[in-house]
């Protein structure tokens, strides 16, 4: 996959290169507010699971094509789960997970 960065808006992306903003790891809530705290726990916590999975000695016996397409599943589940999360603070208390 390729992105043609001239036409991506800076302001989407974390700065000085961070994978996530500092406001979605850590364990950190996403948002301060009541209706946004914790509500990307789950997104977090598969991100913190895939960073694991990368230290450790499975990932380490992948060849680069084989780890490479670990990785492109992993992201999928990590971008549904991202966008589940946000669904589900949008549609607000009470949202069915």
């Amino acid at each position: 996959m390729t992105a043609d960065l001239d036409t991506l808006s800076p302001s989407a992306y974390a700065p000085d290169g961070e994978l996530l903003p500092a406001a979605l790891v850590g364990g950190r809530a996403a948002s301060t507010d009541a209706r946004g705290a914790g509500a990307f726990e789950r997104s977090r916590e598969l991100f913190d699971g895939r960073v694991e999975w990368l230290t450790g000695d499975e990932a380490a016996s992948l060849e680069h094509g084989e780890l490479e397409a670990r990785l492109e599943v992993g992201a999928r589940e990590l971008f549904c789960r991202l966008y589940q999360d946000h669904l589900d603070l949008r549609a607000g208390p009470g949202a069915s997970r």
